[in-house]
């Protein structure tokens, strides 16, 4: 359906369009807007039909349907209905077509240079161009009369309804450029995105008049402001853009954004702000590159021009807000998370009382040497810039090292800041207060992820190896770890294609009671998915192996597997035949449904063609299902290219529309021909079949193979290609038995392959063995080494 409710909003749209001419003239559904036609055909008493009036050879039905017709096209047309192809939306092309009729030359060279950036795509544009181009060569009175005019108006048309103006393609990684260029009239820019053949398409085409304040601005600082207003006014169509490029031809406004405090005023940096909202790549064009934003920004404002209502200031203060959760105001000693106050029977064994009678060690960040030495690197730093002593122990050049680095720090107020170049500057947190910090951040907001709680963090505090401490704490937190709904996923494999129904995947879906009916069982071919069914008064064993015995071993023969789930019917049923005939059976994990997909995902399919079919009455579904499958039968296959019907018969279907069209290339049979003469072809048609089956098994294989691919591209990050058990020792040691006790106890419940996931403690109580066994080393380590 679309998870942006495109298809509702489309029927939505056409419902509204069509209000008047719903339900005697049409019903649209989605995209499709049946017209219905008059109710009769207005037959006269002697045989001939009823005309109308104004003409008598044209019918009366004929007349009033296409009318009908006519309305139904005309209303969607009104709506902007594109019925000879896509074009583009008029949005994107408003600034060229409500163009100012130019006053000078200038104005002429304006649109000339813009208009010019789709000169490659139009055809014939130099002679449409031609009476305007003639006032831009010299010596020519400047004389903008009706011939002038129309081509004017004939290359806007062409420009509007250019098929070169396309949306952005979200999904390609070529470049989005964004063209901008501001004067003292406005700012012009041009979104377009590099095409797979090296050509620029244009997307967009904007001009933003300035107001008689904003035209006083200084040349640097009007490039900066309509830096910014373009990219506001295109922020909703570069939100997924890969590659965002912006094109400008003034050199000064990459020195600008990169030092945003050197400037002296405070509304510059506010719009420095803004452009820093964006991931862009700053790109410098020379001025003769740049002519059709160059035009856009001087293009005068129209009378058709939508009224500019835009509050970029307000924006700037919304998008640029940060709160600061202030949950505890005075200095809260870490809770630890304990489990206070055991009772235990009297008969509690010692060693257990001892062990839990333990309690639990003060939590620490577990921090590597280099951490350490970061952490005394930075004391040294606080020091110094407290002292200004240099440091004992340090050659000249570990001196002028430090030196450098401190430089990214300061200290005011008493407390030492990281310099930030967007002027964020953080504190410096020590290492006594970051584990308080951490569980505010985690623990009391929410329980996020590592790249909420880092990203929180990082916008206020800095210290050493912080994004490594948010890792240890996002990973190791109880309540996270045990509501932890991530699933490992099984690797793929790619099962090869067995002959025709050697293998077969078979399951019972279920409907609602009617006819006597309750449910159908379902079988589909490995190779041709060809499917045979049966519908059932009740499930099982008995009704399941009639089925299997009479549909399937007695038309197609002995089969190598059967593929089902592990229902009672089915376990007695293939238990029988797998007794009698020796047909082994392959019986689906309740955690790995997917091996009886070749059926179980077709309940879908079917199950709507069913309701379909039946127009939502449900209680005729036993009456359709046989057509049902017989379309399921000879549809196309994408995996194979062919029909289920081919794939086991060999030849093609016939339609009846094959017969009415007269489809066939084989010229038609002038005479009778023998039963002989027929068996003799059909005998030449099948000496072919062995080849065909080859080639759909290497399809198949192929297809397979790319939906495997495809799996692991998108689990990737949940594959799981490794379990426990899988060392040279796996014939050894039991694979799924869990230790649960101190003492090698082993847990009675059953435990699926790929769905255990570690737990990472947080706190460990160690425990005094020595102390509590009273046993020295030595013997600790016998009885460790010692099995028995």
């Amino acid at each position: 359906m679309g998870y942006t409710n495109s298809q509702q909003v489309q029927h939505g749209d056409l419902t509204f369009l069509l209000q008047d001419e719903i339900p005697h003239v049409t019903l649209p559904f989605v995209d499709d807007v049946p017209v219905k036609g008059p109710p009769t055909r207005y037959e006269l008493p002697g045989g001939g039909y009823e005309t109308i009036p104004e003409n008598p050879g044209i019918r009366r039905f004929v007349w009033e349907h296409m009318n009908d017709v006519l309305r139904v096209v005309w209303r969607i047309h009104k709506a902007g209905g594109t019925f000879s192809g896509p074009k583009a939306h008029i949005y994107r092309v408003q600034k060229i077509r409500d163009w100012p009729i130019p006053r000078d030359l200038t104005s002429v060279r304006r649109f000339l240079g813009t208009v010019g950036t789709l000169r490659m795509f139009i055809k014939n544009y130099a002679v449409h161009s031609e009476p305007l181009v003639k006032l831009t060569r010299r010596k020519t009175e400047f004389v903008f009369g009706p011939t002038e005019l129309e081509a004017m108006e004939k290359i806007k048309y062409l420009v509007t309804t250019c098929p070169a103006i396309r949306p952005i393609d979200y999904s390609s990684d070529n470049e989005v450029i964004l063209a901008v260029d501001s004067s003292q009239i406005a700012v012009g820019y041009i979104l377009s995105q590099m095409g797979d053949d090296g050509l620029r398409y244009p997307s967009r085409f904007g001009s933003i008049t300035w107001n008689e304040r904003e035209r006083r601005y200084s040349q640097s600082k009007i490039e900066l402001f309509g830096l910014f207003r373009a990219l506001k006014d295109v922020r909703i169509y570069i939100i997924a853009v890969k590659r965002l490029v912006v094109e400008v031809d003034a050199r000064y406004i990459k020195g600008m954004i990169n030092n945003p405090d050197i400037q002296p005023n405070a509304t510059i940096n506010r719009w420095i702000a803004g452009v820093l909202l964006f991931d862009f790549e700053l790109r410098h064009v020379p001025a003769h590159c740049h002519v059709a934003a160059d035009g856009l920004s001087r293009r005068e404002r129209s009378p058709n021009d939508p009224e500019d209502q835009d509050d970029y200031d307000e924006w700037i203060d919304s998008a640029n807000v940060f709160s600061m959760e202030v949950l505890n105001r005075g200095r809260q000693n870490l809770n630890l998370r304990s489990t206070p106050g055991f009772s235990h029977p009297r008969n509690t064994n010692s060693l257990n009382h001892a062990i839990l009678s333990i309690g639990v060690q003060e939590l620490e960040i577990p921090r590597s040497s280099k951490a350490i030495e970061r952490d005394r690197l930075i004391e040294d730093i606080r020091t110094y810039l407290d002292t200004l002593r240099r440091p004992s122990g340090l050659t000249e050049d570990e001196y002028k090292k430090f030196i450098r680095y401190a430089f990214d720090f300061f200290v005011m107020d008493g407390k030492l800041f990281r310099k930030d170049r967007h002027q964020r500057h953080q504190v410096v947190i020590p290492p006594g207060r970051c584990l308080s910090i951490l569980r505010q951040a985690h623990d009391n907001l929410g329980h996020k992820g590592v790249f909420t709680v880092s990203s929180r963090l990082l916008a206020r505090f800095w210290w050493p190896h912080l994004l490594d401490d948010v890792k240890w704490y996002v990973k190791s937190c109880h309540e996270c770890q045990i509501r932890n709904a991530h699933r490992y996923h099984i690797p793929p494999t790619v099962p090869t294609p067995f002959s025709l129904f050697r293998k077969i995947y078979i399951d019972t879906m279920f409907l609602p009671p009617s006819h006597g009916f309750t449910c159908i069982v379902h079988t589909r071919c490995s190779l041709s998915s060809y499917p045979e069914w049966r519908m059932l008064r009740t499930e099982n064993a008995r009704s399941l192996g009639s089925f299997i015995f009479e549909d399937i071993l007695r038309w197609y023969g002995m089969i190598e597997e059967i593929v089902t789930d592990n229902g009672p019917p089915y376990v007695a049923a293939i238990g029988y035949l797998k007794e009698c005939y020796g047909i082994p059976n392959i019986r689906i994990s309740p955690y790995n449904s997917q091996a009886n997909g070749p059926v179980e995902r077709r309940h879908y399919d079917v199950r709507e063609a069913l309701m379909k079919a039946t127009e939502r009455n449900e209680s005729q579904w036993p009456i359709v299902a046989p057509s049902v499958f017989w379309a399921k039968r000879v549809t196309i296959q994408k995996s194979t290219g062919y029909s289920p019907y081919y794939i086991v018969h060999g030849i093609e279907l016939i339609f009846p529309f094959d017969l009415t069209e007269a489809t066939f290339i084989a010229p038609p049979i002038d005479s009778t021909i023998s039963t002989e003469d027929l068996i003799a072809r059909r005998a030449i048609q099948l000496q072919k079949r062995p080849e065909d089956l080859q080639q759909i098994k290497d399809t198949l294989h192929k297809s397979r193979i790319a939906s495997a691919q495809d799996f692991e591209r998108r689990f990737a990050n949940s594959i799981k290609y490794s379990r426990s058990g899988s060392q040279l020792n796996a014939g050894l040691v039991d694979r799924w038995k869990i230790k649960t006790t101190l003492d090698g106890s082993i847990s009675k419940l059953c435990f699926a392959a790929y769905r255990l996931i570690p737990y990472t403690p947080r706190n460990v109580k160690k425990i005094p063995v020595t102390r509590i066994t009273r046993l020295d080393g030595e013997t600790l380590d016998s009885m460790t080494r010692d099995r028995e």
